[in-house]
């Protein structure tokens, strides 16, 4: 009996539908200028290969009357921009079910329009780094030079290690009725052409939909784009306070718009409007809230902080390092030197030790507290002060290592109609089994 109920509530597992991965377009006009705005929603990952492994990325997306706008960060350390086949080139592919019909005849079809738009890595020498395949022939639009309308609203930046592409879909001059909470199926490809030898890896963001059949079957898409009215929270500026015993400052929390002295040329993760390189990290980076790195010589940041009570505070700095040499921080609070922390260990850069910088007499009230770097040379996530002030001459403290990789997590059945996820687990036959309900919006 046990193994019957296992066999037929693994069936019933198999025929539930699978649910797209889900992300949120807020309401923003966005510049297009190839910078992250803060108006866009959350991220997600484009990391699932359909066979071989090759670039990765993030897609984003923003919204409003006249635009659906969308910004990439690729990760490819092979860039190839000039295969005379578009879809060869290094490059990004968005797909658009408008409707979210998944209807798989869309060929003549005005009430399912479904386009899919192909952005290049760069242009090529013939000056040539858009394509579009879009189902509007019956509609009487002129294909090229509504192609070329399209085009004309993207950017592209190649940077350190892949290239950035934004683009806005001017969806509202070709009448498609879509607005504020319009669920759009979507899906991103990012095609990677290494050393030449045309399209080799191609990546998309769900793993159950990797076929690379999104050209022609909308019913494979593989994400739920969803127009929010609501714009995404944009960053302020947190309260800083030092008081009693242990604070800790974390290093993104620092003052907005004033920092130096070369502009950032990595991630921007966490303060993407600013010109600051900040990542989300990991170990004891992951734990405050990400960390700044790709730190150059004599780049700094400040902190105005709140101090409750007149005193001696003690300052010591998070650091990490895997450079030859190593980095070191000083602190000042106004014009004064607080000290100087030793060069970092070298063991990794999310390999963080705390180390001691100095100790200073802080007036009550608002407080300056600038954070140099004078050798670049290490990532910096937090500084700790403690009042009463500390021991200068203490052992260096080391965080626990950063997990080499996270723990998989459980495998879930994705069902779209019922709007429920379920984490099946049955302790029968020998298999357990566990359950959750988790709500879909």
């Amino acid at each position: 009996m046990k193994k019957l109920i296992a066999i037929l509530l693994c069936a019933m597992l198999l025929t539930l539908p699978v649910l797209s991965i889900n992300m949120t377009a807020p309401k923003a006009t966005i510049n297009l200028d190839g910078v992250r705005d803060d108006a866009y929603g959350d991220p997600i990952e484009i990391k699932y290969f359909n066979d071989a492994p090759g670039a990765t990325g993030k897609a984003w997306a923003a919204w409003d009357d006249s635009y659906i706008y969308l910004f990439f960060e690729v990760a490819d350390k092979t860039p190839n921009h000039e295969h005379n086949n578009h879809y060869e080139r290094d490059c990004v592919e968005v797909f658009f079910d408008w409707y979210n019909g998944k209807d798989d005849d869309t060929s003549e079809d005005e009430a399912h329009p479904y386009w899919q738009l192909r952005y290049s890595s760069a242009p090529n020498a013939d000056g040539d780094q858009f394509s579009v395949n879009v189902n509007w022939a019956s509609l009487g639009w002129d294909n090229s030079a509504e192609e070329k309308n399209i085009a004309g609203n993207s950017v592209v930046k190649l940077v350190d290690g892949g290239y950035i592409i934004e683009a806005r879909v001017p969806y509202k001059q070709f009448g498609l009725k879509v607005g504020e909470g319009s669920v759009i199926g979507a899906d991103f490809m990012i095609g990677d052409n290494q050393e030449d030898a045309g399209r080799t890896s191609m990546t998309f963001p769900d793993p159950d939909f990797t076929s690379n059949n999104q050209y022609s079957t909308p019913s494979e898409l593989g994400v739920l784009l969803t127009l929010s009215g609501a714009a995404a929270p944009a960053w302020s500026a947190p309260n800083l306070k030092i008081g009693g015993g242990t604070t800790v400052i974390k290093a993104t929390d620092f003052d907005s718009g004033v920092y130096g002295k070369a502009p950032a040329d990595g991630a921007k993760d966490i303060r993407p409007a600013e010109d600051v390189n900040t990542e989300n990290g990991a170990g004891k980076a992951g734990e405050v809230g990400g960390n700044i790195g790709w730190i150059g010589a004599g780049d700094w940041v400040q902190y105005t902080v709140n101090v409750d009570a007149a005193g001696t505070y003690g300052f010591s700095a998070w650091i990490a390092s895997d450079a030859s040499p190593t980095g070191n921080v000083e602190v000042y609070v106004g014009d004064k030197l607080v000290g100087a922390s030793e060069k970092s260990l070298k063991k990794g850069w999310q390999e963080y030790s705390l180390f001691p910088v100095g100790n200073i007499d802080l007036a009550a009230g608002s407080n300056v507290i600038k954070v140099v770097f004078p050798s670049g040379g290490l990532n910096f996530c937090a500084l700790e002060v403690v009042q009463g002030g500390i021991d200068v001459a203490a052992d260096v403290v080391e965080a626990p290592p950063a997990p080499a990789t996270k723990p998989a997590p459980p495998v879930a059945v994705k069902t779209g109609d019922a709007g429920v996820v379920l984490l099946v687990a049955i302790m029968l036959a020998g298999v357990v089994v566990f359950g959750k309900k988790i709500a879909v919006k």
